[in-house]
């Protein structure tokens, strides 16, 4: 097993695909390594300084997941057309969501965790039925197993364990929905941040990345970024379920096309962080429906998302 520590997810994310340069093997189309522990020590600093495009996207798949309405397909995929023609190809309805799962089962997580029943807080994303379609139907399956968290101390720990992962194209944002649902669930509970454990039973990145370079790109910008100050990105106790109910009604309201209402209800938001995730998806739906807002404002926390809205 290679063990990879980091106090960031940058950091993690360059040692990580560092590794599988330097030792993967080249199975088919795809550089490979297998058993993989990932440990961020910090995960309120889940966000990877890398040149992506689809840092909205990943805002909105957030927002989807926390969502106790959640309904399929979400509104994710809007930002993202590789999901909107997965979507379509999925007649309409995404085979599996993560914001379906989590509707129903992190309310019964956060019940155990009130009750001590640490051992049993497990969220399984995986199940019988993934194995079944996928050599029936041919069906998507998830690439994330199951989370499990535990308190130790007043803090709360989350171990998930993931089947396999893209390092260039997804690890990036795993991590971040990941180390975001740990925040929220230890927010709902008021207490600190463990550490946060990614198991990557198989991790990997296309063979024509290093044919091209691409992937020496990516490590060396992600080497520039490693002492970048990574911005708190995290839910607090204080307002929190009055914050939440706010950003879906925010989001609701720019949806509507209502954008200067919405911004005005995001600006009483108390939590930072939920306050700059509610802007940007305002900006970012605006910016979908070709339409320019007149406000000016900062995200200081969002500068280095807010610049791709």
């Amino acid at each position: 097993m290679m063990q990879i520590v980091s106090s960031t997810a940058t950091g993690l994310l360059y040692k990580t695909l560092r590794y599988i340069h330097t030792y993967g093997s080249l199975i088919g189309k795809t550089w490979d390594a297998i058993d993989i522990s990932l440990q961020l020590t910090n995960p309120a600093a889940s966000f990877v300084f890398q040149r992506k495009q689809h840092w909205v996207w990943a805002l909105q798949e957030l927002s989807d997941r926390l969502n106790p309405m959640f309904k399929n397909p979400g509104y994710a995929y809007r930002f993202r057309s590789n999901w909107a023609r997965k979507l379509e190809k999925e007649n309409g309805t995404f085979v599996y969501t993560y914001g379906g799962i989590y509707r129903k089962q992190v309310p019964a997580v956060l019940k155990a965790l009130k009750n001590k029943s640490t051992r049993e807080a497990v969220i399984s994303v995986w199940n019988s039925d993934s194995l079944l379609e996928n050599q029936v139907h041919g069906k998507r399956t998830p690439c994330t197993l199951n989370h499990h968290f535990i308190i130790r101390e007043h803090h709360l720990y989350l171990f998930t364990n993931m089947r396999t992962s893209d390092a260039v194209n997804l690890l990036c944002y795993d991590i971040f929905h990941h180390c975001m649902l740990q925040s929220y669930v230890a927010a709902k509970l008021g207490i600190g941040l463990g550490d946060f454990m990614l198991r990557l039973d198989h991790a990997y990145y296309q063979k024509k990345r290093r044919e091209t370079k691409n992937i020496d790109r990516i490590i060396d910008e992600l080497s520039l970024n490693i002492i970048a100050p990574s911005p708190v990105f995290g839910f607090t106790k204080d307002h929190l379920d009055e914050d939440m109910k706010l950003h879906y009604h925010v989001i609701e309201l720019a949806r509507a096309g209502s954008f200067s209402e919405a911004l005005d209800l995001a600006s009483t938001i108390f939590n930072l962080f939920v306050k700059e995730w509610s802007l940007s998806l305002v900006v970012a739906e605006s910016s979908l429906r070709g339409h320019t807002l007149k406000h000016q404002f900062e995200l200081p926390e969002f500068q280095f998302i807010h610049k791709q809205l």
